[in-house]
């Protein structure tokens, strides 16, 4: 599980860095995840027998499952934000 997660975060705070707006960040952290899983089951069907593109599969299901999640948790803190103003975007430090 950690596996999926730290890639997740890691990118997220990466765009964040670069200045990206937060619509951004959260494209960049999803597909960056669902890439990764679909690249290992190639690479692993490339290079050994299909066996060993098992796990990649496996977790290219617990990154849906996963990616799922977090854009309810997204939507879920998007329409907490518009209930309560100044917790927003606008609110960053880096503004």
């Amino acid at each position: 599980m950690l596996r999926g997660i730290r890639p997740v975060a890691f990118d997220f705070s990466l765009s964040l860095l670069l200045g990206m707006d937060l619509a951004k960040q959260k494209a960049v952290a999803m597909e960056v995840g669902m890439q990764n899983s679909g690249l290992g089951v190639a690479i692993a069907t490339a290079n050994f027998s299909p066996l060993a593109a098992v796990p990649s599969a496996i977790f290219s299901v617990w990154h849906n499952i996963s990616g799922s999640i977090l854009a309810a948790i997204f939507s879920w803190r998007e329409e907490k934000n518009k209930h309560m103003p100044g917790l927003g975007e606008k609110t960053r430090i880096s503004q």
